[in-house]
C-alpha cells in the first residue's frame, strides 16, 4: 500500500509537466497529456486523433473556457486565456462527424502572446469491430505579428481489442503548411506531430479505468526536432 502511495505522488507531480507539453484540447486531453489520444473523447478527441470519432455514438457537444492566472512571465504581465467549442454527430452507416473551433491568446493590451484561431472539420468511421480510421482538415489563422494563415491534416488510425488492449496511431499538421504570408521575411510551419500509443482497458465498456503509455515527436519551425 505504501509502494503504491509513492507512485501515486510521483504520478501527481510528473502530470502538470505533461500538460504543459500538449496543446490544451479539453479537461481530459490536459490532465492526461497526449495519452488521452487513445482514448474516445467526443468532439474534442478528434483534434488528438481523429479516428477516435469512429467509437463515438449519438450527438455531443463540448465547451471549455480557462484563464490562467500566471503564465511565468517577467516582463509584461501577460492575462492568457483558451476556449474551445465542439461538436460530434454520428450517422449510422455512415460516420461520425465533428467541428471544433477554437482560441488562445492574452487579454492584456501590451502581450507578447499572439492570438491562435483553429476551426477543424473531421470524420472518424468504424472500419470493423477493432478498426477505426478517421481525418481532419483544419485551418489555423494567427494574428499577433501581422496575421497569418495555414490549411493543413490530420490523420488517425485506432485498435481496440474485445479484451481490452487498444493502439492508435496519430499524424498532426502533415503537410507542415507554412503560416502566410511571412512574417519579417522569416517563414514559420505548423508542428508536424507523430503520436504512437497503447494501452489496456480495465473497464472497457465505461473507459472509467485504463493503463496507458505513449510518445510524441514534433516538428516545429524550419528544421528543429523535439522529442
Amino acid at each position: 500500500m505504501k509502494k503504491l502511495f509513492l507512485i501515486s505522488i510521483a504520478f501527481l507531480l510528473v502530470v502538470p509537466h505533461v500538460w504543459a507539453a500538449d496543446f490544451l484540447t479539453s479537461a481530459r486531453g490536459g490532465g492526461m497529456g497526449f495519452s488521452s489520444f487513445l482514448l474516445p473523447d467526443g468532439p474534442s478527441g478528434a483534434l488528438y486523433n481523429p479516428s477516435t470519432l469512429g467509437y463515438v455514438r449519438g450527438w455531443q457537444t463540448q465547451l471549455m473556457y480557462e484563464k490562467i492566472n500566471d503564465y511565468e512571465y517577467e516582463v509584461v504581465e501577460e492575462k492568457p486565456y483558451y476556449g474551445q467549442f465542439g461538436l460530434a454527430y454520428y450517422r449510422p452507416n455512415l460516420g461520425t462527424f465533428a467541428l471544433n473551433s477554437l482560441q488562445s491568446g492574452s487579454f492584456s493590451e501590451l502581450t507578447n502572446i499572439p492570438t491562435f484561431n483553429h476551426l477543424a472539420l473531421s470524420y472518424g468511421r468504424e472500419l470493423s469491430p477493432n478498426w477505426a480510421l478517421g481525418g481532419s482538415a483544419k485551418y489555423v489563422v494567427e494574428t499577433g505579428f501581422g496575421q497569418r494563415s495555414a490549411l493543413d491534416l490530420d490523420l488517425g488510425f485506432s485498435c481496440r481489442t474485445n479484451f481490452g488492449l487498444v493502439s492508435a496511431a496519430a499524424f498532426e499538421n502533415i503537410a507542415r503548411s507554412t503560416l502566410s504570408p511571412e512574417y519579417l521575411g522569416r517563414q514559420e510551419h505548423l508542428p508536424r506531430r507523430t503520436r504512437l500509443g497503447a494501452g489496456y482497458l480495465v473497464t472497457s465498456h465505461d473507459y472509467q479505468a485504463a493503463f496507458l503509455a505513449s510518445q510524441q515527436w514534433e516538428e516545429w519551425g524550419i528544421a528543429a526536432k523535439q522529442v
